[in-house]
């Protein structure tokens, strides 16, 4: 009896399983029951692993006794398995599709279930998918960052190289060594920021490491495809940093990166800080490595951020403040604060306990300045930065509704705490972040580059919506603002119609790769922190709880507006050749539990007024 009731459940878990999985065709999912010996006397398979091919069908054998009945369930779109009933024994054909772009064979599994008399049997069938020729991508040609000869230096210890190209397309990833005298090789093979083999971006930089000063260095770049296959090294670059250790002054503008996609044009992000003293610029401070993890975290944890590096343009402009931290407040728009603090923007936070709010407010807000406030604006924060960037990186002038966003502003709170708000101008079309410099570390819902990837990547590039959920239904007042939003471009990953033809990201479901590729779209209840009302696209994303995956249509949604700000078309089968998170089941960003706070949300993106 105990027998048959161990049975059974192996049967229900190996059939949940098949049916709830979200076509991850490229991973080998262990769990699953089975005797690991293809069965038992009376049903049984004479394989428990086989081989696909593109070109021929593959074959297995049910050895089954007459009466035994069976049943075969997959979830790998690729596979066509028949027949997938019957009774008795039966020749079983499997055949492979191409999946029309490029991608690790990896392992699948076909899953048996049956019985032979009153015995229940479940056992499983491994399916090793074929992989397409491959060709070995070529090494970086051209040093970005430190360029080739160069001089002066800054000490900060960063790099920055031309994408490397791949005669087949593939996604790259990159081994990054540099010495002092050509024998000796710091050698980076694995990234410690994520902790995975290889730098997922075409750059790398340690926030909290300094060059020696007044130093020649060499260095050089490997890279290799998702395959396996690597290129040789790439030319040997030198470069020698600066004999000075001076701080950063007020005002100083820096180019973090320059875009390297082709373009003449290219989205420029621009980061800067508030309560950062002359302390905290030295090389290798607090002002150095907030600056450097914030932009880094963007590009190094996160699709289609990590793919797309070069479409966007990085300034970093130092703040010098009197005073450390921010002045606080608890309440609304204009509560008085209980903390002043004499930084150079004067921006603020709620401290309350169910309150992430942070930043400043408009001038053109009703009633500004407001009493025991700092009394600085959004708008004197941008006209610090229009005077200290080079002329015509940041452009002011109002745009017409066909103008694509070119430039965001971050500007990191130098105060321990959770919190983050973007504001948006619908007339000059550019937004302004603020993140607060959370103590928390990276990979939870309050990391501070969790914060940056949520806010900056997600709302101030992406124009995302948010979609935490809570238990309330959206008012009528919330949906039309909603449309308004998308009226403007905004929050195409959200939707107030529970309707696969007129959502925003409705296109998905009709693309031929819908099933292949993009199973786990759909529309699900919850978003904008009700969960009645409104829909989302994908059951878990960045926007959700700040981790660091972003739903397929929010991939798209970014992926848009770098190619817009660049004068690019989009064009879909391009996309999706280098959506690398394409298969919805990256086992490291997507499911990877995130510990949720579930009192605190980030508020939402906040339009400013219009000015008079």
């Amino acid at each position: 009896m105990k027998a048959k009731l161990f049975t059974l459940l192996a049967v229900a878990g190996l059939i949940c399983f098949a049916l709830s999985s979200c076509g991850n065709d490229n991973k080998d999912d262990s769990s699953g029951g089975g005797d690991g010996n293809g069965g038992v006397a009376g049903l049984r398979v004479d394989q428990t692993e086989i081989t696909c091919s593109l070109t021929a069908a593959t074959t297995f054998k049910i050895v089954a006794n007459a009466d035994a009945t069976w049943e075969l369930k997959y979830t790998s779109h690729r596979l066509n398995v028949t027949p997938t009933s019957g009774t008795g024994p039966a020749t079983i054909s499997v055949t492979c599709s191409d999946p029309g772009y490029r991608e690790v064979g990896g392992q699948v599994r076909i899953y048996l279930t049956g019985k032979v008399g009153t015995e229940n049997v479940a056992t499983q069938v491994l399916v090793n998918l074929p992989e397409p020729d491959n060709n070995a991508p070529s090494a970086p040609t051209k040093a970005i960052y430190p360029e080739d000869g160069a001089t002066d230096v800054p000490l900060g210890l960063r790099f920055a190289w031309n994408d490397a190209v791949d005669p087949d397309d593939d996604k790259i990833t990159y081994i990054l060594e540099y010495s002092t005298d050509q024998q000796n090789w710091t050698k980076i093979t694995r990234d410690t920021r994520n902790s995975t083999e290889g730098i997922k971006s075409a750059g790398y930089a340690e926030a909290n490491k300094c060059f020696t000063p007044g130093t020649k260095y060499y260095w050089r770049v490997t890279s290799w495809d998702m395959f396996g296959a690597q290129s040789d090294p790439s030319q040997i670059f030198s470069f020698t940093t600066t004999e000075a250790t001076d701080s950063w002054k007020d005002g100083e503008a820096r180019l973090y990166q320059n875009n390297a996609n082709g373009s003449e044009k290219a989205f420029t992000l621009i980061v800067t800080g508030d309560g950062f003293t002359a302390a905290d610029m030295v090389p290798g401070g607090n002002w150095d490595i907030f600056s450097t993890r914030a932009i880094e975290g963007l590009f190094n944890y996160v699709e289609p951020y990590k793919t797309y590096r070069q479409y966007l343009r990085v300034w970093r402009v130092a703040a010098i403040s009197n005073e450390s931290g921010c002045s606080r407040k608890t309440g609304g728009t204009s509560t008085p604060c209980h903390t002043l603090r004499d930084t150079k923007f004067g921006t603020m936070l709620d401290d309350g306990g169910s309150s992430a709010w942070c930043g400043l407010y408009s001038k053109y807000e009703s009633g500004f300045p407001f009493e025991r406030q700092p009394g600085k604006s959004l708008e004197d924060m941008v006209d610090f930065l229009y005077q200290s960037l080079p002329a015509g990186t940041i452009d002011l002038s109002e745009k017409s509704a066909d103008d694509p966003q070119q430039f965001a502003i971050l500007c990191i709170i130098n105060e321990p705490h959770y919190g983050g708000l973007v504001n948006y101008d619908p007339d000059c079309k550019y937004t302004m972040g603020f993140v607060c410099a959370s103590p928390t570390p990276a990979g939870s819902m309050q990391g501070f580059e969790n914060v940056v990837v949520h806010e900056i990547g997600g709302h101030a590039i992406g124009h995302l919506a948010d979609c935490y959920t809570r238990n309330s239904t959206i008012t009528q007042a919330k949906v039309q603002a909603t449309l308004n939003w998308q009226k403007l471009g905004w929050y195409q990953n959200v939707s107030v119609v529970n309707n696969k033809t007129d959502c925003p990201w409705n296109f998905f479901f009709n693309a031929p790769e819908y099933d292949m590729y993009y199973s786990c779209v759909g529309m699900f209840e919850g978003a904008r922190s009700h969960n009645k009302g409104i829909w989302r696209s994908e059951q878990i994303s960045c926007m959700n709880d700040n981790r660091f995956y972003f739903d397929a249509p929010s991939r798209y949604s970014i992926v848009k507006q770098l190619k817009a700000a660049a004068g690019e078309e989009m064009v879909w089968s391009e996309f999706v050749n280098r959506d690398y998170d394409r298969l919805n089941a990256n086992t490291g960003t997507r499911s990877t539990f995130i510990p949720y706070n579930t009192g605190i949300d980030l508020p939402e993106p906040v339009l400013i007024p219009k000015k008079r």
